[in-house]
Formats: structure tokens, C-alpha cells, sequence
């Protein structure tokens, strides 16, 4: 297991230091801790997890202004980062009832094929063609406090798989070429043109404890890839 940092913090831009849009943007905040911390992105919708974000500012541990990467002429020149009280929270989900993950947390390997015309390719640690999949999957991932492994498609990786492997989820093949990686938790994957528009995806997720599969089919990479992500943490959250 890996510990994820930064559980507790997240940042939201504002358009000034005035106290009623920092009070808006500190609920905002907590929203996105409480879904990294439970893994559920719907936890926001029950009904008693509605007190705490209303009353955000007593789980406040601390908060700073940061200067947006933006241009100066950005409708939002600043980045609020707001730091929770990590026991507070994790009482106050204990108190009511609602489970959540602990930041110890298992890596997720990441086998995916990508079918873009006549270009084939795996989503490797750092090959350029990857480079917009590689970040939406980093994104959507961090949103909801998943550590994700990606595969150096090095030599020995090229003699233990190829892209046909991972396209045809030949499990043998894919469980051999990850065992240097050590992950339990595999998760693989074919992306491609959809016959209607958009994109389809084909999706394998495999634990020591669940083997699941579904298909998607989604007109954006963001969307495809956070429908999947969000699968992958509601089923390791369940467990864990």
C-alpha cells in the first residue's frame, strides 16, 4: 500500500479575499476532501454528511491565498488552499456512520490500450502519444484519492507484452508482464472509436477479491475516464 498525500487540502480559486466568497469556497473544498477521503463522489448527497459542509469552518485547520498560474486578466487571480482537520473529519464521518478509506491505499497498475485511426498504442509511464490520457487518468484519480501505477513499456516490458495482450485482456499474459510492478489490483483497458460518435472503452478490473467488466461509451476523454476511475474507487472503497 501506498500513503496518499494531501488527502486534507484542496484548493479552489475565488475572484477576491472577501469572507463570504471564502466561506462558499471552503464548503467547495471540503467537498472535494470528503469525496477523496470516502472515495464516493456522491457521499455529498446524504443527507447527514449536508451538516458537515454547512458547518465547514469548524473542521478549518488552516488557509492560505495562493496567486493563480493564470494571466493577471483571469476572472480568478487566486487559489484559496484550505487544510482540514484530519481527526475532526474523520470523527465526524465516524459519528455518522459514514465509512471512510484509510490513506493507506493500493496502487492501481494500469494496462490500457488506445485505438486512434490508424495509431495503436499503450498508456506507458511517459510515452508522448499517451500524454493526454496519462493526465486525465492522473486527474480524475487524484479527484478521488486512487494511487495509480503506470507501465514503463521498457524492454522488459516489450518482451513480457505487447499491445495485442492488453487489447485482447489475455489475462496470463497481462497478470506475467505486471509482476514486477507489484500490484494486486490491475486495472485494463481498450479505448476506441464509437460507431455512433465519440469514444468507447472496454474495461477490466481485476483484484484479489473482485474481477469485474464493463463497457462505456462517452463523447469526451473526461468523461470517459472519471465513469471508469469512479468505478475502480467504488469498488476498492466496498472493500476496503
Amino acid at each position: 500500500a501506498l500513503e496518499v498525500q494531501g488527502l486534507y487540502v484542496a484548493q479552489t480559486p475565488v475572484t477576491s479575499q472577501d469572507f463570504s466568497e471564502r466561506k462558499v469556497a471552503v464548503e467547495l473544498a471540503l467537498i472535494d476532501v470528503l469525496v477523496r477521503v470516502t472515495g464516493d463522489s456522491r457521499v455529498v448527497n446524504q443527507p447527514v454528511v449536508a451538516g458537515m459542509i454547512s458547518e465547514s469552518s469548524r473542521l478549518l485547520s488552516r488557509f492560505r491565498y495562493l496567486e493563480s498560474a493564470q494571466d493577471e486578466q483571469a476572472i480568478t487571480p487566486w487559489l484559496l488552499e484550505v487544510t482540514f482537520d484530519e481527526p475532526a473529519i474523520r470523527k465526524a464521518l465516524t459519528d455518522r456512520g459514514v465509512p471512510f478509506w484509510p490513506a493507506e491505499r493500493p496502487e492501481v497498475l494500469v494496462w490500457i490500450g488506445v485505438e486512434q485511426g490508424a495509431e495503436r498504442y499503450l498508456v506507458g509511464a511517459d510515452n508522448p502519444e499517451a500524454q493526454v490520457w496519462r493526465d486525465e487518468l492522473a486527474r480524475s484519480a487524484a479527484k478521488r484519492g486512487v494511487p495509480l501505477l503506470f507501465p514503463l513499456l521498457d524492454s522488459q516490458d516489450n518482451q513480457q507484452i505487447a499491445f495485442t495482450d492488453v487489447w485482447g485482456g489475455f489475462k496470463q499474459e497481462i497478470m506475467r508482464a505486471s509482476a514486477r510492478y507489484n500490484s494486486r489490483h490491475l486495472l485494463v483497458g481498450r479505448i476506441f472509436p464509437a460507431s455512433q460518435g465519440g469514444l468507447a472503452a472496454r474495461w477490466r478490473f481485476w483484484t484479489d477479491y473482485d474481477e469485474l467488466e464493463w463497457s462505456q461509451s462517452y463523447g469526451q476523454p473526461q468523461t470517459l475516464i472519471d465513469s471508469s476511475i469512479e468505478q475502480v474507487a467504488a469498488t476498492m472503497t466496498g472493500y476496503y
